[in-house]
């Protein structure tokens, strides 16, 4: 599904289609998303995640790319999608993310996030959601 969304960031506004949807569950939330991948685009839906007043109770968030055909990355973006992590840590430290994904360049992606000083979110990288499900919603934080 393709959303229309118009998004501040920065100065500028995000016009056109996007490649993801948001579905919000109990307890957390799954970002999918599909085709041609900007790091943007995944910035955009952070930022829509971590400004709902539904974010305060979540506790895991999935990125599921498994029907994407493609990503571009911009490894700026990657650190700054870490640092709103890291500030959103401050509102809920109890989030799990679980990236979903056999696509080197979103591994790639994922690694570098999860690496990153900015934030201290446990991240780990699955090929199946099944198993992404299954260790998100874990209840010992392990």
């Amino acid at each position: 599904m393709c959303v229309i969304y118009y998004y501040q960031l920065g100065s500028d506004f995000w016009v056109g289609q996007m490649s993801f949807n948001i579905l919000w569950e109990e307890r957390g939330v799954v970002k999918h998303f599909s085709l041609q991948v900007t790091v943007e685009e995944v910035q955009v839906a952070t930022l829509r995640v971590e400004a709902s007043e539904r974010f305060d109770s979540c506790r895991y968030v999935i990125n599921d790319f498994s029907a994407c055909t493609g990503i571009s990355v911009n490894h700026d973006v990657v650190k700054e999608i870490a640092v709103v992590d890291g500030v959103a840590m401050r509102t809920n430290p109890y989030i799990r993310v679980a990236v979903v994904t056999t696509m080197p360049e979103i591994i790639e992606m994922a690694e570098a996030y999860a690496n990153s000083p900015y934030h201290s979110y446990p991240t780990r990288i699955f090929s199946a959601v099944q198993e992404a499900r299954l260790w998100a919603m874990a209840k010992d934080q392990s």
